[in-house]
């Protein structure tokens, strides 16, 4: 097959899941024999090369709104206009330019198919003050369902602006086939937005041998204390907060124990909710470069990430991968990926009382710990191993290149 990917966040440009997934696909496809091509849209500046190829992938990188990098790279500019929709006409031209460019590659390559996020660079700068119709592409395309404008407000207000449902609704409706990260997303499709067209639901994957090249590389932790972990962004929404709070309680009763949070956002708010008993055990990291991060997690005596709602949580799978037992989301599509109690806790993100108590129940008992660390990394080598996800995306794409 020849395949082409719309990716904006494909990395080294910028970093993110969506990113972060697309890139082991792609690499992964490319090793089974497939060529594959990714494009991805970059803000100014970006000062990467316009084409390239990395383990048998080729990147196009196509600069976006150009003249205009002091402001759409600047983020207290870009969202105060962003708020007034005055980058939209210029989002939706950008977008017709990038279906161009596109289509130039679809002829070049004799493309078989193309595969899109639900959410894109442009998403945020159009979707909630233009309406911009999705203009197909000449061979089948096929969304990615990983977490669309919608579903993003919806989960944050608890409602969803009549233009972004409008903007997805076109989206789902020009496609040829719509595949989501979980059951979950799938759902949402056809009870939040009313999307009619059958969903099919295909995990994303964990490339195991990255993983283990990975922690090749790792560094030690050398802090000498048991500790637990959270990473991922320091905001609320992520259960930031929530652990912060928990851990408060938690250090009553094991005070030998720290608390390690990798990842930025608002860590000076993050601060203020550590009591003054708690705080010389809890560590603000920052960014952690991914080596080392995999090694803090195979450090960790367990993890915590109690999201208030993920679509599919890539950060859940790597903590499963290196046998750690995780404290997880019971919301959104926590329940698809742990089976509570078995391989894994799920609780209420918005309770830190009910962390607490799972937090010392595991920390009293380190054979639970063990015991169910095996049984995660068992379930995602059997469940979400790259070649198990890639055979079922080869399936999938064959249905509409053949239809």
């Amino acid at each position: 097959m020849n395949i082409l990917f719309s990716c904006d966040e494909y990395p080294p440009a910028r970093t993110g899941g969506i990113g972060t997934v697309t890139k082991i696909v792609a690499e992964g496809l490319a090793a089974r024999g497939h060529n594959v091509y990714v494009v991805s849209c970059c803000m100014p500046g970006h000062g990467l090369p316009a084409c390239t190829v990395n383990r048998g992938v080729t990147i196009y990188r196509l600069t976006c709104f150009r003249g205009l990098g002091p402001i759409v790279n600047n983020a207290r500019i870009s969202t105060a206009l962003n708020r007034f929709g005055l980058l939209a006409t210029r989002a939706g031209r950008e977008l017709r330019r990038l279906h161009g460019f596109m289509e130039k590659l679809i002829a070049t390559h004799s493309i078989d198919i193309v595969e899109m996020p639900d959410y894109i660079m442009f998403t945020p700068y159009y979707s909630s003050k233009k309406r911009v119709k999705f203009i197909p592409f000449s061979v089948p395309t096929v969304a990615r369902v990983h977490g669309s404008k919608s579903f993003l407000s919806y989960y944050k207000t608890g409602h969803i602006p009549k233009l972004s449902r409008a903007n997805d609704i076109d989206f789902f409706s020009a496609v040829s086939g719509i595949s989501a990260v979980s059951r979950f997303s799938a759902r949402f499709l056809s009870e939040h937005l009313g999307v009619e067209a059958p969903v099919e639901v295909i995990y994303n994957p964990l490339d195991m041998h990255q993983v283990d090249a990975a922690m090749r590389r790792a560094e030690p932790y050398r802090g000498g204390h048991p500790f637990i972990l959270f990473f991922g962004k320091i905001v609320e929404t992520k259960g930031a907060f929530s652990i912060l709070k928990a851990f408060n309680e938690f250090s009553r009763s094991y005070p030998d124990y720290e608390l390690l949070l990798a990842g930025g956002g608002e860590i000076d708010y993050a601060r203020t909710l550590v009591e003054p008993h708690a705080a010389p055990r809890v560590h603000f990291l920052g960014y952690v470069q991914r080596d080392n991060l995999l090694g803090y997690i195979r450090d960790a005596q367990f993890c915590v990430i109690p999201s208030y709602y993920e679509n599919f949580s890539m950060a859940a799978l790597e903590v499963m991968s290196l046998g750690k037992t995780l404290v997880y989301t019971r919301e959104t599509s926590g329940p698809e990926v742990i089976d509570d109690g078995v391989d894994g806790i799920l609780v209420d993100p918005r309770a830190p009382g009910q962390i607490v108590e799972k937090m010392k129940q595991l920390a009293a008992d380190p054979s639970l710990c063990s015991r169910m660390g095996a049984a995660a990394q068992e379930k995602v080598q059997n469940n979400f191993s790259l070649d198990h996800i890639l055979r079922n995306l080869e399936t999938f794409y064959s249905k509409y290149i053949h239809n």
